[in-house]
């Protein structure tokens, strides 16, 4: 027994001693917001509208900013070296000759608050909700606005952390799109994010049909690496309001 725990501590110290990746703070949303990213990730001026990272709270003139993590052809051969996607197709789904791996796109919205329990409304850049909504409740209120834009219920899936109040909404079929949000006092982070690489893995090798047969927990498993969730959420636990 005593080896087994001294086996133990010493994988814990081990794991104690892996270096995470550097992060790099971003400031952005004219000023209003700080962000934390994986160093390699890098701030990029899509040419135009990119709809994989739209949500339904977004708008241009709230001045979204993106960051793209370059390198998703060598992602991709690395990943799935026997693949059998076209290259044409691949140069413009990976950002159009901009070799895209995985990106990022942050939206802030205003919060008004109500007392009565049922009014929740929205406008540009403004979502009015209860003064009583909590964070699960808007984050089930964003997931139903967002599965009824892309796909429906079937085909959405849902996750939200209590601890953090971060959720994440996945839309899997026809146009993959992941959405995550984390509410900070009387504003609204919205995080649209996509790896690239792994989404062409989720179509490809994905669990098909057996999906609609897995637990929400297994939903979740299986489309968050597409969603690039990791970083998503790693951004929205380090938010600050400015």
């Amino acid at each position: 027994m005593l080896r087994g725990l001294i086996y133990l501590l010493s994988l814990g110290a081990l794991a104690a001693c892996v270096t995470p990746p550097p992060e790099e703070a971003h400031t952005l949303l004219d000023g209003r917001l700080e962000v934390a990213l994986p160093e390699a990730y890098e701030p990029f001026a899509w040419p135009q509208r990119n709809l994989r990272t739209q949500s339904s709270t977004s708008s241009e003139s709230e001045g979204p900013e993106d960051f793209i993590l370059r390198g998703g052809e060598g992602a991709l051969e690395k990943k799935f070296p026997n693949h059998s996607y076209d290259p044409a197709f691949l140069s413009r789904f990976l950002g159009g000759g901009e070799d895209i791996q995985a990106n990022i796109r942050f939206v802030l919205v205003e919060l008004s608050f109500a007392n009565d329990a049922q009014e929740w409304t929205s406008s540009e850049n403004t979502l009015g909700i209860p003064r009583s909504a909590t964070d699960q409740d808007l984050h089930d209120r964003l997931c139903e606005s967002f599965s009824a834009q892309w796909s429906g219920d079937r085909y959405t899936v849902a996750h939200f952390d209590p601890e953090s109040g971060i959720g994440g909404c996945v839309n899997i079929i026809g146009a993959f799109a992941a959405q995550f949000s984390r509410r900070i006092d009387d504003k609204l982070v919205i995080a649209g994010a996509m790896d690239f690489v792994e989404v062409l893995i989720f179509e490809k090798r994905g669990p098909g049909k057996a999906f609609f047969g897995m637990t929400d927990e297994e939903k979740w498993d299986a489309v968050k690496a597409a969603a690039n969730a990791e970083v998503a959420e790693q951004a929205l636990r380090s938010a600050r309001l400015r």
